[in-house]
Order: C-alpha cells, then sequence, then structure tokens
C-alpha cells in the first residue's frame, strides 16, 4: 500500500507551525546593574544572542510589592486614633455644657422680652401681638447663629453671610427690649427702694421737729405763767392752764410711736459698692457709668444664647473632625 507524499507534507508542516515554548521575560535592569553596563547594552547583546547565566528567580520582572488594605491601619495610627478619641471626651463635654447654658441664657431672654412686649400694649390685643413679636425676635436670635455655622461648612458662604445679618438685626431688637426691661425694673427697685429710705428719714426729722415746737410751746407758756402768776394778775389762772396745755402736748409727742429706721443702706447696692472700690482704687468713675455699663452687659449676655450655642456645636463638631 503506497502512501501520497502530499499527506506527509502536510503532517509536516503542522509539526512546524507549533508555538514554541514561552521562555521566561529577564530583568534587564538586574542585568544592567550586575555586569555593570547600560540597559540599552544589555538589549544590544540579548539582540545579538547574549544568554547572561542568572538564577531562576533573576529572570523575572520583580513581584509588585502588596498595599496595606485600608481598612486595616498599622498599630501605631490605631493607637493615635484611640488617643484622639480619649482627648475628645472633654470637647464633647464642654460642648453639652455649653450648649445647656446657651438654651438656659436663651430661655431667659425670652422670658424677660416677652414680658417687656407684653407691657407696652394699650389693649389685650397689642399686648399679645407685641408679645408675640418678642418671642420670634428672641427665637431668631438663638438659631441663626448655629444655622449661619452649618452653612458656612456646607460652603454656601453668600446664604451664611445673609443668615448673619438677619441675625445681627435680630440681637439688636432683642437687646433693645432687653435694655428696656432692665432699665424699667431696675429703674423702679431703685426709686422704691429710696422712697423708704427717704420716707423713714423724714418721719423720724418730723417727729423731732414736733418735740422741739411742744418744748418751746411749754417754755413760753411757763414764762408768761411765771410773768403773770408773779403779781396774782386777772390772768394768772389762764397762763397755768396754757403751760398745762403744752407740757400734754410734749407728753404726746414724746410718747408717739418711735419710726424704725430703714432696713436699707443705698437704693442700688451693686452701684454703690462699684462706686466705692472705683473711689478707694483711685478711678474717677460715676454711679451712672457703672450703671450704663452693667446695663449693656446684661443685656449683651442675655442675648448671646444664639452665639453660645453655635460655640457648642463648632466644639462638637471638632471632636467629629479629630
Amino acid at each position: 500500500m503506497s502512501v501520497d507524499p502530499r499527506l506527509d507534507e502536510g503532517r509536516m508542516s503542522k509539526v512546524v507551525k507549533l508555538r514554541p515554548a514561552k521562555t521566561p521575560r529577564l530583568n534587564i535592569s538586574r542585568l544592567a546593574r550586575e555586569h555593570g553596563i547600560s540597559r540599552s547594552t544589555v538589549r544590544e547583546r540579548l539582540r545579538k544572542g547574549w544568554r547572561p547565566e542568572a538564577a531562576p528567580g533573576d529572570l523575572k520582572e520583580p513581584p509588585v510589592e502588596k498595599m496595606a488594605p485600608v481598612n486595616d491601619p498599622p498599630p501605631a495610627m490605631a493607637g493615635m486614633a484611640a488617643t484622639l478619641h480619649i482627648l475628645a471626651i472633654p470637647r464633647l463635654v464642654g460642648a453639652a455644657i455649653l450648649a445647656m447654658a446657651a438654651l438656659g441664657i436663651g430661655a431667659l431672654a425670652l422670658t424677660i422680652n416677652a414680658q417687656y412686649g407684653a407691657s407696652i400694649g394699650e389693649t389685650p390685643l397689642t399686648s399679645w401681638t407685641f408679645m408675640g413679636l418678642a418671642v420670634a425676635v428672641d427665637l431668631l436670635a438663638v438659631t441663626l447663629a448655629p444655622a449661619a455655622v452649618a452653612l458656612w461648612r456646607t460652603k454656601q458662604r453668600a446664604l451664611a453671610v445673609a443668615t448673619w445679618a438677619v441675625w445681627g438685626v435680630a440681637v439688636f431688637l432683642a437687646t433693645l427690649a432687653t435694655l428696656a426691661y432692665l432699665q424699667k425694673n431696675l429703674a423702679d427697685a431703685s426709686a422704691t427702694r429710696a422712697a423708704i429710705v427717704t420716707v423713714a428719714a423724714a418721719t423720724q426729722d418730723q417727729r423731732s421737729e414736733v418735740i422741739a415746737a411742744a418744748k418751746l410751746a411749754v417754755s413760753v407758756a411757763k414764762a408768761a405763767r411765771e410773768a403773770e402768776c408773779a403779781t396774782r394778775g386777772p390772768r394768772c389762772l389762764q397762763r397755768e392752764a396754757d403751760e398745762r396745755t403744752a407740757v400734754n402736748a410734749l407728753s404726746a409727742a414724746v410718747a408717739s410711736p418711735v419710726v424704725s429706721t430703714a432696713k436699707i443702706s443705698d437704693p442700688d447696692p451693686q452701684i454703690a459698692a462699684a462706686s466705692h472700690l472705683a473711689a478707694w482704687v483711685g478711678l474717677r468713675l460715676r454711679p451712672d457709668d457703672f450703671a450704663n455699663t452693667r446695663l449693656v452687659l446684661w443685656s449683651l449676655i442675655l442675648n448671646s444664647g444664639g452665639l453660645v450655642l453655635a460655640i457648642a456645636f463648632g466644639l462638637a463638631r471638632s471632636r467629629g473632625g479629630a
């Protein structure tokens, strides 16, 4: 049986066309360092058939180092994060205390301004209207400052600036209402205390003057009686009766109840104490200076609840950032 030679040629061509085994890729940079030549020289020699003797590990590219997973921080970073968390606890406590103080100040300011708004109305409707207006202004003064801080952090700068402007107007109006309330009540209390001191002093002086007048009347009646009765004139009996009347009037004046002295030394003890201390250290300040300073500071602190609340939010936010 004869075999067709063309079939053998086809089989041979198929065998020849098989892909050669893939040789490992040489590390050009490592060969250049080991032999002290440039990488271009190494490539040229390899192109001409140079096969350097190298360990199997040298014929491959250096493995790529694996990066540590992001969710698995190193021990040093973990310790630092734990330290920051411990240090942030006092910050959080301070923020909570400031928030409670801000809410308390805001509640006091709201109560004060609501009372003042209700006091300036002539009818019940106008009183309720002014009271509602005062409450609305105080709510804006408390809430707009934290809102402005939050808007600034979210990059809404124009809206944050507008919010700060509205907050300033609200605080100004609330401060005016607080000033009026403090002036009215402080002035009324001071006037009441001053009136008590004045009435007590005037009553005591009046009693002293009555006694002095009665003594003078007794002395005059006595002198008239002695002059008339020395010669036993017809008016002697009348002069004796006048003297007895004057003595009875003096006895009644002396027996009148003594007015207790006022237990109030100064109409406004706070201003009086500040004035005395200022004079002691050599400062030439009048009582009105201390009174005006007190009005301004009280009005500002009573209407700073919104700003204190914004500071508290800032402290709490700083903790989260840390």
